[in-house]
């Protein structure tokens, strides 16, 4: 056992002499925010990358390849999709700057 741990069975696993879980939150910091229109802001964690956003209609199956698996990765802002997964269960469109890695307003 480590120093600071209770030794009194399993019950007691992981948790420090002041009763605390040992994953302490302030070590939990996430960079990357996303703000839900309908829960409000969350961790990424809690969503799903769902893709950009982008023109569904291909005239043929060659430019429908080129939609669906060659994404363009453009640097700056652009839509994605993103599936809240851990939360309301909803699909939002956000803006995000590849850049910065963050969200837009």
């Amino acid at each position: 056992m480590t120093p600071g741990h209770v030794g009194r069975g399993r019950a007691s696993a992981g948790r420090l002499a002041s009763g605390r879980d040992e994953y302490d939150r302030r070590f939990c910091i996430v960079s990357l925010r996303v703000a839900c229109p309908f829960c409000g802001e969350r961790a990424f964690t809690e969503f799903s990358f769902g893709g950009e956003l982008r023109d569904v209609s291909s005239p043929d199956a060659a430019s429908d390849f080129v939609r669906v698996y060659l994404h363009e990765n453009v640097a700056g802002v652009h839509q994605e999709r993103w599936y809240h997964a851990a939360g309301c269960k909803r699909w939002v469109t956000l803006a995000r700057d590849t850049t910065t890695n963050r969200f837009e307003a």
